[in-house]
């Protein structure tokens, strides 16, 4: 069974933490998200993001009507027989 890591630091016989601890410890950290700092990176390059946006959807919009129409429909009329 692994030792628990004592953090007291008027303890002069400190044990460290054991690799396992500090293994878990690192996933719990990397495992989790900070929200608060993911919505401020968004927010700080929104300007970027809307104008990679709308290029996009601008460039979508031109193509889609330069393109050549590639359906075609035909009908046949038959007279109406008495």
């Amino acid at each position: 069974m692994p030792r628990k890591a004592k953090h007291n630091a008027n303890d002069p016989v400190a044990v460290a933490p054991t690799v396992e601890e500090e293994f878990l410890h690192d996933e719990e950290a990397e495992s989790s998200i900070d929200w608060e700092e993911l919505l401020s990176v968004v927010w700080s390059s929104r300007k970027l993001i809307g104008m990679v946006t709308g290029g996009v959807t601008v460039a979508s919009v031109i193509i889609s009507l330069l393109l050549p129409n590639y359906f075609r429909s035909t009908a046949t009329l038959l007279p109406e027989t008495e």
